[in-house]
C-alpha cells in the first residue's frame, strides 16, 4: 500500500565521478559545469523549487567539496540544502540508500544533477497524485535503448526492466527522474552488487519491487531531455538551452554577438571580436581583441587572448581549452 502522503522532498545524485571529461573534471566538480550560464546542478535544483519542493538532499562525493562550497545552504536558490557524502563510488542504488534517514516516511522526487531539460517536474508531481501509486517513474523515448534503463511497460504500470539489453523489448528508457516512497530503501537493501560493475544499481531495487507486488507507474517526459556524460554532451545541452533562452547584454561597441549566447554583465570583449552562436560565458570573463568563439563553454573568469579561435570547446577559469572531436 502507499504510504499517507506528507511533505514531497528533493533528493539529487551529485556523486558521480565524471571521468569521461578528464583532467577538466579534476579542476571542476561535473554537477558545477555550466550550460546556459548555470551549473548543471542548479537546473535541477531550480527545477524541484519550481515544482514546490524546497526540502532537499544532495549526495556528493568526497572530492566534490566545491559543491557544497557553491551552493551553500540554498538559501540564495530558494531552496534549504543538506549533504549526505557517499564515501565509496557504489552506484546509484547505494547513493540514494544513504538519505533514507533524511527521507524518513516522506515522499521524495529523486533526479540526476547532470539532467538537462525542458520537463516541468511538477507534472511528474500531479501525475502521481492523481494515479496513486507506490512509485512514478518518468521515461523517455529513445530510438537507442541500448545504452540505458530500459521499461516494459502494461497500461499505466512498469512490469519489468532491463539495463543496457542487448536485444531491447522496449524503446522506454528510465530519465533519471523518480517519485519514490520509504519502499525503496528495503528494496536497496535486498539489491546484490553488479559484479561486472562493482555497483547496485536502481533498476535492480525497482524490479525487486515489482516483483514483491509493488505497483509503479511510468509517465512519459515529453519535452527535450538529456543527461550530460561527455563533454560534447555538455555542448549539445548548452546549445539547446541557449536556443530555449538564450541572454545577452548589448556587446562593446565594435565586436559582433551571434545568437543565442549568454553574456553576464560583468563579462568584458575586445574589439573585432566575434561572439556565437552557441557561446556560454561565465562572470567575469575577458574575450581578448579579434577573438573568435561558437559552440563553447566558458567558464567564471577566464581570459582568452586575442586573436585565439576557439569552436566547440570548453574553456575553463585558468584559460586552458578544452576541444572536442566530432
Amino acid at each position: 500500500m502507499r504510504e499517507v502522503q506528507k511533505q514531497l522532498l528533493g533528493l539529487i545524485l551529485a556523486g558521480g565521478r565524471g571521468t569521461r571529461f578528464g583532467r577538466l573534471s579534476e579542476r571542476v566538480p561535473k554537477p558545477l559545469l555550466p550550460a546556459a550560464g548555470k551549473p548543471l546542478i542548479v537546473h535541477n535544483i531550480d527545477g524541484l523549487r519550481r515544482a514546490g519542493i524546497t526540502e532537499i538532499t544532495i549526495i556528493i562525493s568526497p572530492d566534490s567539496s566545491q559543491v557544497r562550497n557553491v551552493l551553500g545552504n540554498g538559501h540564495a536558490l530558494g531552496v534549504s540544502l543538506e549533504y549526505v557524502v557517499q564515501q565509496e563510488h557504489l552506484g546509484t542504488a547505494h547513493a540514494i540508500s544513504l538519505a533514507e534517514e533524511r527521507m524518513g516516511d516522506n515522499r521524495f522526487l529523486v533526479c540526476w544533477s547532470d539532467n538537462l531539460s525542458l520537463y516541468d517536474m511538477s507534472d511528474l508531481i500531479e501525475y502521481d497524485r492523481f494515479f496513486p501509486a507506490d512509485g512514478t517513474l518518468a521515461v523517455y523515448f529513445t530510438d537507442n535503448p541500448r545504452k540505458g534503463g530500459t521499461v516494459i511497460t502494461r497500461g499505466r504500470d512498469v512490469v519489468e526492466f532491463e539495463e543496457k539489453p542487448e536485444k531491447p523489448r522496449s524503446n522506454l528508457n528510465l530519465a533519471g527522474m523518480y517519485v519514490l516512497g520509504r519502499w525503496v530503501f528495503e528494496c536497496i537493501r535486498k539489491t546484490r552488487l553488479n559484479a561486472k560493475e562493482g555497483e547496485y544499481y536502481l533498476p535492480d531495487a525497482f524490479q525487486i519491487a515489482v516483483k514483491e507486488g509493488l505497483n509503479l507507474h511510468w509517465t512519459l517526459v515529453g519535452d527535450w531531455r538529456m543527461n550530460v556524460n561527455t563533454p560534447e554532451d555538455l555542448l549539445v545541452g548548452n546549445a539547446r538551452l541557449l536556443e530555449h533562452n538564450g541572454t545577452a547584454v548589448p556587446p562593446a561597441t565594435g565586436c559582433i554577438v551571434s545568437p543565442p549566447v549568454h553574456i553576464p554583465a560583468s563579462v568584458k570583449i575586445g574589439k573585432g571580436a566575434v561572439v556565437g552562436p552557441f557561446v556560454s560565458l561565465g562572470e567575469g570573463c575577458v574575450i581578448g581583441k579579434g577573438v573568435r568563439i561558437a559552440d563553447a563553454v566558458v567558464l567564471n573568469g577566464a581570459v582568452i587572448p586575442d586573436g585565439a579561435e576557439i569552436d566547440r570547446a570548453i574553456v575553463d577559469s585558468n584559460g586552458d581549452v578544452y576541444r572536442v572531436e566530432g
